[in-house]
């Protein structure tokens, strides 16, 4: 099984941009979630959503790990992306 899952919730600070490089995470396909364990604590989710503010307001309002986007279809896509629950598409 592959999973991916990129939307603009994780470059807006969502939970997917939480999850850090050795977390358990949890695959449900009768429930369709993907869940970070380290994230069902309250403690934990919350000192890293504060470190992940901080780190992008240090940016100028942007995550740190953002590449600069300058190809054209890169562009459109960067304004127009659509989260999961819409599709996960790109607007008209």
């Amino acid at each position: 099984m592959v999973i991916g899952h990129v939307v603009p919730e994780a470059f807006l600070g969502g939970p997917i941009a939480l999850i850090e490089e050795g977390d358990a995470l949890v695959v449900d396909l009768k429930a369709d979630r993907v869940d970070c364990t380290q994230l069902d604590d309250d403690a934990e989710r919350t000192r890293r959503a504060a470190k992940w503010r901080e780190s992008a307001e240090r940016n100028g309002g942007v995550p740190p790990d953002a590449k600069p986007v300058t190809n054209r279809l890169l562009v459109r896509m960067h304004h127009s992306a659509r989260s999961g629950l819409e599709g996960a598409g790109m607007a008209g």
